[in-house]
Formats: C-alpha cells, sequence, structure tokens
C-alpha cells in the first residue's frame, strides 16, 4: 500500500479551490481506486493524505486531465509551495482493530493475524506481514 502526501503553504483559497478539491477527490476515489483521501486546513497550511494499492493508480491519477488543470491553479493562484511524497507503507496499527477482508487467493503465505474464514472472503484483524 502507498500514500501520496501533499503538503502546501497557502496563498489563497477560493470557490474554485473549494470545488475543484472536491471533484479530484472524486476522481480519485471512484476511477482511479484510491483507498481513502484526507484533507486538513490549519492556518495557512494544508495537508492531505491519499491512499492507493499501487503505484500505478497514483501515476494514472496525477496524470488525469483535470488533476493537471487542479494542480496548475495550485501554483498559479492557491499556493505560495508545496511539497508532494509518495510513501510505501510497511506497518499498520489502529485501536479498536480494523476489521479487513480480501478474497482468498489473494493471501500471502506470511501473513498473520486473527481471522474468520468464509466461502469466499477471509476476514482479518490484528494482522501484519512476517518479514
Amino acid at each position: 500500500m502507498y500514500a501520496v502526501i501533499f503538503k502546501a503553504q497557502i496563498r489563497e483559497l477560493d470557490q474554485t479551490y473549494h470545488e475543484t478539491v472536491k471533484r479530484v477527490k472524486e476522481l480519485a476515489l471512484q476511477k482511479y481506486g484510491c483507498i481513502e483521501f484526507l484533507s486538513v486546513t490549519e492556518g495557512n497550511r494544508e495537508i492531505s493524505i491519499s491512499y492507493w494499492q499501487t503505484q500505478a493508480q497514483i501515476l494514472q491519477w496525477k496524470q488525469n486531465v483535470e488533476h493537471l488543470e487542479a494542480q496548475a491553479l495550485g501554483k498559479s493562484k492557491w499556493y505560495n509551495s508545496y511539497v508532494v511524497e509518495v510513501v510505501e507503507i510497511n506497518r499498520k496499527y489502529s485501536t479498536p482493530p480494523e476489521l479487513i477482508y480480501v478474497e482468498r487467493h489473494q493471501l500471502p503465505i506470511n501473513l498473520i493475524g486473527s481471522c474468520v474464514v468464509t466461502t469466499k472472503f477471509v476476514y482479518f484483524t490484528n494482522i501484519y506481514v512476517d518479514q
């Protein structure tokens, strides 16, 4: 799993910004396979984190025409500066444990955790990959 972390120094946000952000998030989630997309603005700083299964999904989303237009507006109008980081997630912890399901044929051999098995899915809690 991968995360894209977008951090920006805000110049000025307008109505077009809010409409564009809403649309770009919808695209990421509905068309390009984004798992989750979170954004927070505090003072003149913004951080957005989106989660993805593959780097290919991230690249496809990055090259979307509407996303490219949003990037151009961000550079010229909304942000003084920004940083984008693409990171691979090696571990994930949560409380209470998340209930995660995967199709049976997708299971890695070295997966460890509590599970419930059905005919099609395996539901996991407290999982990690033994490396």
